[in-house]
């Protein structure tokens, strides 16, 4: 099987995955929830970037060595919604960006 069409057809069982555990955050729900630190709705936003980072791990990313702190993966989920100018899709979609540019995994036949 060609190994983009793999990789597409992992990244998408990877976000249904995420999206089937929890509740479905939308980017604006995500981005109005984090500006506050100790509402019910941080905290669940809190959960949703921590488990869907834990979900997503050797599938859209691949860290080496320690992982992440909580507010290590807090800040770089503000940082990417800070850059992000798309529509107001599930974010998931913008989780798996994030966490992919800061720990992209090897591709096959690359060094």
């Amino acid at each position: 099987m060609n190994p983009i069409i793999k990789a597409l057809i992992v990244t998408g069982c990877a976000l249904f995955e995420v999206s089937a555990h929890s509740q479905q955050l939308t980017i604006a729900q995500l981005q109005a929830a984090l500006k506050h630190q100790y509402t019910p709705e941080a905290v669940q936003a809190t959960g949703y970037v921590l488990g869907a980072y834990d979900a997503m791990a050797g599938i859209v990313h691949c860290p080496t060595g320690m992982p992440p702190t909580r507010d290590t993966l807090l800040k770089w989920t503000r940082e990417g919604l800070e850059r992000y100018h798309g529509p107001n899709r599930g974010a998931d979609h913008l989780l798996a960006a994030v966490f992919a540019q800061r720990a992209p995994c090897a591709r096959k036949g690359m060094t």
